[in-house]
């Protein structure tokens, strides 16, 4: 059965909470690329929080989200080279995105089901400013079609590549039985992104 909260919060969510959960996501993310960059002796030169983030609105924190994600990711790209810096930056981001995944699990009591996943889960992307829908393929994978990307407008081809694996962990965070994986992506030129998510186990 489904939670109260997960039901209300798919139905509707009111701008003062969509900007606290966008507030969460840009500081862990953010954090994150900041430890990385930090560890391998990057002197960051950007500060996160001069700007007034209580009065900024929706989609002025997702760009300016996206643009500071840009600036940290090449940066790191800039000190290991592409590919050591989004094996890296990966990893962290997975870390994050599972516990993220995990606190919006506790929060909005995501049950077990399929259906409670994919409800959370459309509930934590249209904070980000992204609709996606669902193609089942076989009883344990189904394909998920990004539409509407609010970030592909400001990512770079390599950020897109370091964040959505804070995606991929979020799935893994709201259930561990799942795990995604993007098979392509709107700033690599796709038309869609899209997303394979296998499953282990269900109980619906």
């Amino acid at each position: 059965m489904i939670s109260l909260k997960l039901w209300f919060a798919s139905l509707w969510m009111p701008k003062n909470r969509i900007l606290k959960e966008l507030r969460r996501v840009y500081f862990e993310t953010n954090n994150a690329l900041d430890s990385l960059l930090k560890k391998n002796g990057f002197e960051n030169t950007l500060d996160s929080v001069d700007f007034d983030m209580d009065n900024i609105g929706i989609e002025e924190l997702r760009r300016k989200m996206a643009n500071e994600h840009n600036i940290k990711v090449l940066s790191l790209v800039s000190i290991l080279g592409r590919k050591k810096a989004v094996f890296q930056a990966r990893k962290e981001l997975l870390k994050v995105g599972i516990r993220l995944g995990k606190m919006a699990r506790y929060e909005l009591g995501v049950g077990n089901s399929i259906s409670d996943m994919l409800r959370a889960a459309k509930i934590m992307y249209r904070i980000l400013g992204i609709d996606f829908e669902i193609k089942p393929i076989t009883s344990n994978e189904v394909l998920m079609f990004v539409n509407r990307c609010s970030l592909s407008k400001v990512y770079y081809d390599v950020t897109c590549e370091v964040l959505s694996a804070a995606d991929e962990g979020v799935v893994r965070g709201l259930n561990s039985n799942f795990e995604m994986s993007f098979v392509q992506r709107i700033t690599s030129g796709a038309e869609k992104c899209k997303a394979q998510i296998k499953i282990r186990r269900t109980s619906d």
